[in-house]
């Protein structure tokens, strides 16, 4: 994402007709039917493959195979996270707070005041601002689980995406 060539993301060929819906196997996972021009049907499965899929779309994962792992690799923490969540509220309260640690420890290391430290907002920033802004607007019985005064590189960097 670093790259400032337009021409650099490889972005396939327009998609038409993109659907969610839940899988037919009946195990309540999300799936996306997508098709390209000039390519067959996919199926992504996965919340983390639509993510990246429309990453790429709005070139906002990078095209260098290791840059783009780094942020892969950040995508799957999130996702681990976020199945603990669901877990007993004991379990998903301890989840939250490490999330939010994590994520303050992050943004402490960052230069450039984007995960990864990259120059610009990735899909990283992107996914996590949505995980913080749900844990604040939307946990269980209206309680906030997250109180960003504790965690003040957190509210910087929402207050920054705010203005951005």
């Amino acid at each position: 994402c670093d790259s400032t060539d337009p021409d650099d993301v490889h972005t396939p060929a327009s998609p038409t007709s993109p659907s969610s819906s839940s899988d037919a196997s009946g195990d309540g996972s999300l799936w996306m039917e997508v098709e390209l021009a000039d390519y067959e049907q996919v199926k992504l499965r996965g919340v983390m493959a639509m993510a990246r899929y429309l990453g790429r779309l709005a070139r906002i994962h990078p095209t260098d195979p290791l840059a783009g792992a780094a942020i892969d690799d950040s995508l799957e923490r999130l996702a681990s996270f976020m199945a603990a969540w669901t877990r007993d509220e004991g379990d998903a309260a301890s989840a939250r707070l490490a999330f939010v640690s994590s994520l303050e420890e992050r943004l402490a290391e960052s230069r450039t005041g984007h995960l990864g430290d990259f120059d610009q907002e990735t899909l990283d920033d992107v996914a996590h601002e949505a995980c913080v802004r749900w844990l604040l607007e939307c946990t269980p019985c209206g309680a906030r689980s997250v109180d960003l005064e504790e965690w003040p590189m957190v509210a910087r960097w929402l207050r920054a995406k705010r203005t951005a």
